[in-house]
């Protein structure tokens, strides 16, 4: 089931990247594969979702977990 998500969509967008949550970053993870085809919209200083569980390290770290990012 995977991989038909993973060859469905050539590329996948993420707004509000700076207010997902742990279970969303694993599922973006997952979707994109190794094609890593993520565009990301997000302002780390715009964080206002943490009480519901959002990791602004998805953003902070978002260059390491996807070395040759384009910023």
């Amino acid at each position: 089931i995977l991989e038909h998500y993973q060859n469905r969509w050539n590329y996948v967008l993420i707004d509000e990247y700076q207010d997902t949550n742990h279970a969303q970053y694993l599922m973006a993870r997952l979707i994109v594969g190794s094609k890593t085809n993520l565009f990301v919209v997000g302002d780390p200083d715009q964080s206002i979702y943490s009480w519901r569980g959002a990791n602004i390290r998805n953003i902070l770290n978002f260059e390491k977990d996807y070395p040759g990012a384009k910023i």
